[in-house]
């Protein structure tokens, strides 16, 4: 997801990989550094994820507390997945409009100006 390799040790990277001073990037979201931090936030968060069989018989899955994150597939598995995506769509999105996203095992993510 990330492409560090031309970066100088400094550079901070937007949720999507973007170098800082972008014009259209409001927020540095994520610094090159703290990536395996939010890779733990998303783990922990997953963690708490709820999921049930459908009468359909497909699965639905949403984590307590991430309005709007929930997925609906096939197999648990695939639900899984979709959730971490949605998961990771809606912290991208969120920490770009500086909206607080809620703190998981001790771990605070938070948006600064760039």
């Amino acid at each position: 997801m990330f492409a560090q390799d031309a970066l100088d040790d400094d550079t901070q990277l937007s949720a999507h990989g973007f170098a800082k001073g972008e014009s259209y990037k409001r927020y540095s979201i994520i610094i090159v550094e703290r990536i395996p931090m939010l890779l733990e936030y998303i783990h922990n968060a997953m963690r708490l994820a709820k999921y049930e069989l459908l009468d359909d018989g497909t699965f639905y899955g949403e984590i307590p507390g991430f309005d709007g994150v929930w997925a609906q597939a096939a197999t648990l598995e695939d639900c899984r997945e979709e959730l971490q995506s949605a998961l990771e769509d809606w912290l991208i999105l969120g920490l770009r409009l500086g909206h607080p996203i809620p703190e998981v095992a001790n771990i605070r993510l938070i948006p600064t100006e760039s």
